[in-house]
């Protein structure tokens, strides 16, 4: 029996230099501390606070004894990570797009109450009035 189990996280480190930041991949080694007839009860290594249990036989683990199936679940976890913010960007972009038509359409109702109504001045410096120093009354 293998004395650890392992999970892959990434590692980000940070640069003040223009390429960037670096991202690595972290193998982390859980402890076992106890194996059952179904699993393994698993420590991080110092810390007695972070007990897990894994299943010997589950689809998908927390942490798994050999290392390429913790990189392989590693891989599948960013995927699904991946699929889902992009699903979310596409939705995000298509609400902006939904509220932009929106604004356009009060924008254009409100030029053609203006021009109906015999004021199209319009607002200068975004509806903003410009006052000379000197001239405020308070």
């Amino acid at each position: 029996m293998s004395k650890f189990a392992y999970r892959y996280e990434i590692s980000y480190s940070y640069s003040r230099k223009l390429d960037g930041d670096k991202i690595c991949l972290e193998l982390e080694k859980w402890d076992i501390i106890k194996e059952t007839p179904g699993g393994y009860w698993i420590q991080y290594t110092n810390n007695t606070k972070s007990k897990r249990w894994i299943s010997k036989d589950a689809r998908n683990s927390f942490a798994y004894i050999d290392k390429r199936k913790a990189l392989r679940r590693f891989i599948s976890r960013k995927k699904f990570r991946t699929m889902h913010l992009d699903r979310e960007k596409d939705r995000n972009v298509r609400a902006i797009e939904i509220a932009e038509s929106k604004l356009k359409k009060i924008d254009d109702k409100r030029r053609k109450e203006q021009a109906a109504s015999g004021n199209s001045k319009q607002p200068s410096s975004g509806g903003v009035r410009k006052v000379n120093p000197g001239t405020q009354s308070w």
